[in-house]
């Protein structure tokens, strides 16, 4: 259930640790398997989930802020943008932590 990954009453190594296996493994790797790479394997459910996984260690970490709202974990300049994070959605939500705040409370 990838709803925990924006669940705030759960611990963060939790958060963390759930929202990097939610997505793309076992069978809905058949559905998610971006271009940049390769071919998609004709291989079992199993060894295909085995190579999303190698896949995705590459990619870059990011750090629960709120719900689905993510900062990236390294590197973290200032000015990192925040992103929102829905399974396979991926929306720039604010330039940086300030600018996403005062956008989610409608500050001026």
């Amino acid at each position: 259930m990838l709803a925990a990954c924006g669940d705030d009453r759960a611990p963060v190594a939790h958060r963390f640790g759930f929202c990097l296996t939610a997505q793309p493994v076992g069978g809905r790797a058949r559905d998610f398997w971006p271009a940049s790479w390769g071919p998609r394997p004709n291989v079992d459910d199993v060894e295909l989930e085995v190579l999303a996984r190698g896949h995705l260690s590459r990619w870059h970490l990011l750090v629960p802020v709120f719900a689905h709202r993510y900062l990236p974990a390294a590197p973290a300049p200032l000015g990192s943008p925040v992103f929102s994070v829905m399974q396979t959605d991926v929306v720039h939500y604010g330039s940086d932590l300030v600018d996403y705040v005062r956008h989610e409370l409608h500050l001026p």
